[in-house]
């Protein structure tokens, strides 16, 4: 839970605004464009478990059904 917390607070940085989080099966995606993202915070992030794609971020250890 910790480490959720702790990347949450990072997407937060960039998107204060409202949620761009949604699950589905065995996923979690965070719509912030990684061009967006420092490349710290990038680090700090794959090290908590979210995945950077083309136009978003993506966790197999958060999501789920």
């Amino acid at each position: 839970m910790k480490d959720l917390i702790k990347a949450l607070a990072i997407f937060n940085k960039y998107y204060p605004y409202t949620s761009k989080i949604q699950c589905e099966h065995d996923r979690m995606f965070v719509y912030i464009h990684p061009n967006e993202v420092s490349d710290k915070d990038m680090d700090k992030l794959e090290k908590l478990g979210f995945i950077p794609e083309v136009v978003n971020f993506v966790s197999y250890r958060f999501g789920s059904c």
